[in-house]
């Protein structure tokens, strides 16, 4: 029975890596049953229980090289793993996993990663030198495969694949339903959701987002629904935009699981994003969507779909996101199509890292 190990940001119940995980074990257990996945993880009884896999703690260096040792192929990813702006330490972490697995003569795979930004020479070197070793690499977005190109790969070393949160589905109707009512939204009411992450100037950007909460509430005669999305970092802030909204809001619990974000976001008639997996979510829902920019990795989504950010978290202008509201609930005849286009194409660039995996185990 062939072992699969999943090293990424799992466990720390951050819905947008959860739903990568989610995604990625279902893709990969309706081709082949028979697989044994195994995930090195913050909270391992809670991604085994979630999940239903084999799941080890990442920060224990003898269970990593145990984990390492029962796997016949390593999937290093996905997400944004590789950057060091965050933190060097981050990337060194799965670069060090991943030629771990490489020294003990597994299979690896880059799996839909998300380079950069990469500033430190080392970073580079040790990512491009993983890279050079690893059994296949698919990347999610043009421009990391444009990085890759400008350091001497060849494109037949690399697919350029999608984020596999586009192949996830949504948990039932009637869950995500009982959720937002359970939070005081009724069931045939319009709703706005929300999605923002902290942001350094904290203070400003609260309150100029719940302006705009209050004023796509008036604009559309919708309740507003905060979703957070990372439960530590993000259902403060929600919490706090709520305060200082005019109107009542509704503050969803963290965490969701990833399908019942997808299912919850489903229900709403517009989503304003600032988290790439709401975006990925709402489009996936068929809800018009309003992206917020504050990472390239936001933009070459959008760009994936034909669509442009509507602002930037810099310089949040409420007055031209709500117009901007307004025109993406009411498009221009033909937009919709197009973009349901593409975002089909994504699903199918999604697929190819799951296609790219079970090659390497056949």
């Amino acid at each position: 029975m062939p072992t699969v190990l999943f090293s990424g940001y799992y466990g720390f119940g951050n819905v947008g890596d959860e739903a990568i995980l989610a995604a990625s074990i279902g893709a990969l257990r309706s081709a082949r049953p028979d697989l044994e996945i195994e995930v090195l993880s913050a909270t391992p009884e809670r991604t085994a229980r979630e999940h239903d896999v084999r799941a080890t703690p990442r920060s224990s260096p003898r269970h990593i090289v145990a984990a390492v040792r029962r796997a016949d192929l390593l999937l290093s990813g996905g997400g944004g793993l590789l950057q060091d702006v965050t933190s060097r330490s981050s990337a060194l972490y799965y670069l060090g996993v991943l030629r771990l697995a490489q020294f003990l003569r597994r299979k690896t795979m880059v799996f839909a990663q998300g380079i950069g930004p990469l500033r430190s020479r080392r970073s580079i070197a040790l990512t491009l030198s993983a890279f050079r070793h690893a059994d296949a690499i698919t990347v999610r977005d043009a421009a990391s495969a444009q990085w890759l190109r400008q350091r001497g790969f060849d494109d037949s070393a690399f697919v350029v694949a999608a984020d596999p949160a586009l192949l996830l589905e949504p948990c039932p109707q009637e869950r995500a339903a009982d959720i937002l009512a359970r939070h005081g939204v009724p069931g045939d009411a319009a709703c706005v959701g929300i999605c923002v992450r902290p942001w350094p100037t904290a203070a400003q950007f609260s309150s100029t987002v719940a302006a705009l909460a209050d004023g796509l509430s008036e604009d559309l005669a919708a309740h507003v629904v905060l979703v957070p999305f990372h439960p530590q970092a993000d259902v403060p802030l929600c919490q706090q935009i709520a305060a200082q909204m005019r109107r009542p809001a509704a503050v969803l619990p963290g965490p969701l699981s990833p399908r019942d974000a997808l299912g919850v976001i489903a229900q709403l008639d517009l989503l304003v994003g600032m988290r790439l997996h709401s975006l990925i979510f709402a489009a996936v829902a068929g809800v018009p969507l309003l992206g917020i920019s504050y990472d390239p990795k936001v933009d070459a989504f959008l760009d994936s779909l034909g669509l442009q950010p509507a602002a930037s978290a810099e310089a949040l202008d409420t007055a031209a996101l709500r117009a901007a509201a307004q025109e993406a609930i009411a498009p221009p005849e033909g937009e919709q199509q197009r973009v349901r286009e593409r975002l089909e194409r994504a699903k199918q660039a999604a697929q190819r890292s799951i296609s790219t995996a079970l090659r390497l185990l056949d």
